[in-house]
């Protein structure tokens, strides 16, 4: 692909809900990239309260003025955030191949859109990579355009329907092959038992959210994301109005977007960078040696069962 070639954009699912404000900022960043197809789902008010916000949020629909086909999934009752949205990537891979899912506070940069486009035709049939993410948390940055990396994050990303399909066909977690696969992954002992220690609390059902479900799938099935090498998606949603991302100190909230040249500079070799890996799960998930840190950042201890806080402590400390 040449400079002067933009890759036709993919088509987007836009998750909504209550936020009329930061959804019509997402609209406007797609308003010049003009997608031909756009998926607009929006839950329903859990109460009265929340009627107007999501009566506007449904509203924008309308004012997509491009030449565009808007599909939409409003939903009659509200089925929360994890049911939610993996009710809606599975409406939206039952009628494309591939494309874009944003949430309604993730801001994308203009080089997102043909970042997706191009990584999703390149690496279509390739098993090992699940995902095109359009967030980068390294702190220096590749001099290719992109690395792969076991974390999938999600504000802002593509996939393939045939990779999603096979995630919501997979069967249940073995805790044991779980551990085998972690072993495989990562070299810390410390970030193995973090991820270990987290499945544990999603399958006592005490993370109501669909996102740690895909995570574990791509370290089940040796996964890949491709991450850019600038930041391409800015998270506007931290603070009142949001679900899990409450603090608006957050360092990682409205972070600012970068710009990707074409043509794309790809990797010699597609396999993770454990190194970058480590230190980005490190900043992001808290220090993995600190148990005082990493009892605040999920507050696991009080969701275990004695023995893994007995092996928690074991690994960390006091």
């Amino acid at each position: 692909m040449t400079s002067e070639e933009t890759p036709a954009c993919p088509p987007v699912l836009l998750l909504t809900y209550r936020r009329p404000d930061t959804t019509r900022r997402v609209l406007e960043t797609l308003r010049p990239v003009r997608p031909s197809q756009i998926f607009f789902a929006a839950d329903a008010p859990r109460s009265a309260a929340e009627e107007q916000a999501c009566d506007e949020v449904r509203q924008l629909a309308e004012t997509i003025d491009w030449p565009c086909e808007v599909h939409r999934r409003f939903r009659e009752t509200n089925t929360g955030l994890k049911d939610g949205v993996n009710s809606s990537i599975d409406w939206f891979f039952s009628q494309v191949n591939a494309g874009i899912i944003l949430e309604d506070d993730c801001v994308p940069a203009a080089s997102f859109f043909p970042f997706c486009a191009e990584l999703l035709r390149r690496y279509q049939d390739h098993p090992s990579v699940m995902q095109i993410s359009g967030n980068c948390h390294d702190r220096t940055p590749v001099a290719e355009s992109y690395r792969f990396s076991r974390y999938p994050f999600i504000w802002g990303w593509a996939t393939w329907a045939k990779v999603w399909q096979s995630h919501r066909q997979s069967p249940p977690i073995q805790r044991n092959v779980l551990k085998d696969k972690l072993r495989q992954h990562f070299d810390s002992p410390e970030e193995r038992a973090y991820w270990l220690l987290c499945c544990d609390c999603m399958q006592r059902g005490k993370f109501d959210t669909w996102d740690y479900d895909w995570l574990f799938s791509l370290f089940m099935n040796d996964g890949l994301a491709a991450s850019p090498q600038c930041n391409l998606v800015s998270n506007i949603g931290f603070g009142e109005g949001a679900t899990h991302t409450t603090a608006r100190e957050n360092p990682h909230a409205n972070r600012n977007t970068g710009k990707l040249n074409l043509p794309l500079i790809h990797p010699e070799k597609i396999e993770p960078d454990k190194k970058r890996d480590l230190e980005v799960a490190t900043d992001l998930y808290g220090a993995f040696r600190s148990a005082r840190l990493a009892h605040a950042k999920l507050r696991l201890t009080k969701y275990l069962p004695a023995s893994a806080k007995r092996r928690l402590k074991k690994l960390f400390g006091k």
